[in-house]
């Protein structure tokens, strides 16, 4: 089975989702092949999509980089379409409004909503809200309850 291939990335120092990103490696293949701890992934920056001025380039970040996150669409759609990311909020509307995050964890795209986790595929006829960057659940709920 075939899936498509996408990310996106949170900027946390300029506060912006960017979903046009490429992601690659850095570095001739040849040379580092072999080794196990090498991390070099470039994400492409294209400046209309991005709140500050700068010239369409190549970003570098690790892994580990706490201004860039880096998040996978699963390959699946919400009940409206929309394609759902690492991060995303999915809600279900049952009797009680459930608000499922999506993680990748055990190998596989998971939803999670108080403690519970639930294979991702068994939450793909949900809605998707937002995302754990964008929207902030919890000063939600509190002007909900005020």
């Amino acid at each position: 089975m075939n899936r498509e291939i996408e990310f996106r990335v949170w900027d946390n120092k300029y506060k912006y989702m960017n979903y046009k990103v490429l992601v690659g490696m850095y570095g001739n293949w040849e040379d580092v092949k072999d080794d196990k701890n090498y991390t070099a992934c470039l994400m492409w920056i294209e400046p209309e999509n991005v709140d500050y001025k700068c010239k369409p380039h190549w970003c570098h970040f690790e892994p580990y980089h706490k201004e860039i996150v880096l998040m996978q669409y699963t390959g699946l759609k919400d009940c409206n379409g929309v394609k759902i990311f690492e991060g995303d909020i999915l809600r279900e509307y049952s009797n009680d409004i459930e608000d499922w995050v999506v993680s990748y964890e055990y190998g596989k795209f998971i939803g999670t909503y108080d403690n519970v986790c639930e294979d991702l595929y068994e939450l793909s006829d949900l809605e998707v809200i937002g995302n754990i960057y964008e929207n902030n659940l919890e000063k939600e709920e509190n002007n909900e309850s005020n």
